[in-house]
This record gives structure tokens, C-alpha cells and sequence, in this order.
């Protein structure tokens, strides 16, 4: 059984650094396991995922349309609105 668990986060550009102002997150499913920490500093996102003792990070690129989590626990899915990024994160 696959469990889902969408987070949708809008993300507003402003000028040359990237900052949500505000956002919807949505979820649906159940959490058995830790969800990864998504962090942000200067425009830059990372993901650090905790899996059996071990930490594993990742810079999440804004500039692509697709990224993996670490681990390939799930995908991020970046879509451009004008001036607005929305990041879909899917656990599987």
C-alpha cells in the first residue's frame, strides 16, 4: 500500500531571492514514518530525509520542474505561475 502525503507550499520570487510569503499544505494519508525537513536560506531549498540511523541531504533546485527526495522516498514537483513557484512534495 502506498501512503501520500501532499504538501503544497506557493512560493513567491521576489527580485533575485526566493521567499514564501504564504501557502496552502494539504494532506492526505497517514505519516508512519518521519517526513524529510525541508529547509530554505538565501533562495536555496534542502531536504534532509532520516532513513534506518542515517541522514541523507539534498539541495532542491527551483529551476527544474522535478526533483527526488533523498532516499527516492518521494518527489518534488515545481510548477511557475509568473512570478509565483508552487512546490508539490510526494511521499510514497
Amino acid at each position: 500500500m502506498k501512503t501520500k502525503i501532499l504538501a503544497s507550499l506557493a512560493l513567491f520570487v521576489l527580485t533575485n531571492s526566493t521567499m514564501a510569503s504564504q501557502g496552502i499544505i494539504k494532506f492526505s494519508g497517514s505519516i508512519i514514518e518521519s517526513p524529510c525537513k525541508v529547509s530554505q536560506k538565501n533562495g536555496v531549498f534542502t531536504a534532509s530525509c532520516y532513513r534506518k540511523g542515517v541522514i541523507q541531504t539534498k539541495k532542491i533546485f527551483l529551476n527544474k520542474s522535478f526533483e527526488t527526495l533523498p532516499f527516492g522516498v518521494g518527489k518534488v514537483l515545481i510548477r511557475n505561475f509568473e512570478n509565483v513557484k508552487l512546490v508539490t512534495i510526494q511521499y510514497q
